[in-house]
This record gives structure tokens, sequence and C-alpha cells, in this order.
């Protein structure tokens, strides 16, 4: 994967940083060239982890708690991002869930559809 040169105001966001994957991808991003901003809903852990961070790298990580399921929450996000002066530059999403079934009929019932 490659990212442009690392800017001041740069960030990478991580979803589903607090625990598992998420928590070992903010881990291993590479160097401190580039900021993280971490991002779960479990603020406890986001705030354990950045200190973990911060100490080992140097690097600034902010920490935003939220269940990014819905569109207010991205929202939100992005808005705290920009909030404290910088841009996303990356997304290294792992937030989510599965669904079982066909694909298509599980989304089209998530909107409203009928499944067929």
């Amino acid at each position: 994967m490659s990212l442009p040169d690392p800017a001041p105001d740069a960030v990478v966001v991580v979803t589903g940083a607090s625990s598992g994957i998420g928590a070992e991808l903010a881990r291993g991003w590479p160097g401190s060239a580039t900021d993280l901003v971490l991002v779960a809903r479990r603020g406890g852990r986001l705030d354990e982890l950045a200190a973990e961070l911060r100490a080992a790298e140097g690097r600034e990580v902010l920490v935003h708690a939220a269940d990014l399921t819905g569109p207010a929450a991205c929202a939100g996000l992005l808005g705290a991002v920009a909030d404290a002066g910088r841009h996303v530059a990356g997304l290294c999403n792992n937030a989510g869930y599965g669904l079982a079934g066909r694909a298509w009929s599980s989304i089209r019932m998530r909107i409203g559809g009928r499944s067929s």
C-alpha cells in the first residue's frame, strides 16, 4: 500500500482498534512518520493503546470512541479529525461485522427491500 509523503497534519484512521486485529494493525503501522486516529466503541481500551503507542513511538495518537455503523457517527469522526486541525491521509478499516447468507439478500434486507 502506498501513502502520500507524511504531512504534519496528516493522520491514518484505524477502525476497530480497541482489540484484536485492529489493535495489532495500529501497533504495526510503520514508523512514526504518520500520526494515528484510533476508533472503536470501547474508549478505555483505545486510551490504553494510545498511551502505549505514544510511549513506544513518540507519535501523536488521537482517540475517538464511536460506533461507526451510522452516517452520523462517521460524520462525527471526520469532524473530530478536522477540529484537531488534521486531515485523513489513509484508512485502515477493521471495524464491522459479518452477515450470514447471500450478500445481496442481506444488504436488501438492511435497507428495507425484499430479498429474492
